[in-house]
């Protein structure tokens, strides 16, 4: 008897020990990526990771490592598509459902159209009914350069031609030359190589926002400060990096020198895509991981 109630205790330790996954259901794979990752989220309780993880999301990769393909439990939920030099051309948001298989349906359609590598137009789309895409605005972008091709100024007009808001941009000396001093890769947002401020006004000079931008002495972004008018403390980010230049640190302060929000930290694999994220509170103690399964 002594010999059971043994046995059952070991085999009650393993079973406490292992992992609960609560996994996705079977999705529909385009097949369009070359590579894809699992996300599996646990969370930290008194400081220790729960032996429990919920699967929450499904990505797709390309050959050169964009994200491509995004999954929840419903099914997929967003698509990129890129262009020859990489830049994304397009987004697919998937948010409605057919009533009868539950699967979700495209919802609306951002369409990017470049020009000599810069963004010349932006379309946004809504499917309404019978599959037929319905155009709600096209804006267009004017830029002017200097010297060494980055953008000083950019100029937004909206469908009726209006000038919306005018964008002035600074840059640090004596940084590298770039081929491409400024992209819309991976998330289809402009990054400006070594910009060093970003301040916006509307059309009638009235300021909007600006942006500042601290770099370290190999040219890595490390520190982000955002000034809005309406928030009493200007939002600030900033950034640590590993021997390969991938962000393993992102945390965000209320002001500059403010008290912290929250911390990431990150890993990759020797490829260069993501192993974990790892997210802390304010007090720095850790409250979650995503892990990514390829």
């Amino acid at each position: 008897m002594k010999k059971r109630i043994l046995y059952i205790f070991i085999v009650s330790l393993s079973i406490v020990g292992c992992k609960v996954i609560e996994r996705l259901p079977k999705l529909i794979i385009t097949n369009q990526a070359t590579v894809y990752s699992t996300v599996i989220q646990f969370d930290f309780e008194n400081g220790k990771k729960s032996n429990k993880g919920k699967e929450i999301a499904r990505y797709g990769y390309d050959q050169e490592n964009n994200l491509i393909e995004n999954y929840d439990k419903k099914g997929l939920f967003l698509q990129y598509k890129f262009d020859s030099i990489n830049n994304v051309s397009e987004e697919l948001f998937y948010e409605n459902y057919d009533s009868i298989s539950g699967i979700r349906t495209p919802s609306a359609r951002w369409i990017n159209i470049y020009d000599n590598k810069a963004l010349k137009t932006f379309t946004v789309m809504f499917e309404f009914q019978n599959s037929n895409w319905v155009v709600e605005d096209t804006v267009s972008y004017e830029y002017s350069l200097n010297e060494k091709n980055q953008i000083i100024e950019r100029k937004y007009y909206s469908d009726s031609k209006q000038l919306k808001w005018i964008e002035k941009s600074e840059y640090i000396q004596n940084a590298p030359t770039e081929n491409q001093p400024y992209d819309f890769n991976r998330i289809g947002t402009l990054t400006k190589h070594y910009c060093s401020k970003e301040t916006t006004y509307k059309s009638d000079g009235t300021l909007l926002d600006s942006t500042v931008y601290t770099y370290d002495n190999l040219h890595r972004l490390i520190k982000k400060i955002d000034y809005r008018n309406n928030q009493k403390y200007p939002t600030v980010i900033k950034y640590k990096y590993n021997e390969s230049n991938q962000i393993i640190e992102q945390s965000q302060y209320f002001g500059d020198g403010g008290s912290l929000f929250y911390k990431k930290h990150f890993t990759y694999n020797s490829i260069g895509l993501r192993l974990t994220e790892t997210w802390y509170d304010s007090s720095e103690k850790p409250k979650w991981i995503k892990e990514h399964k390829y």
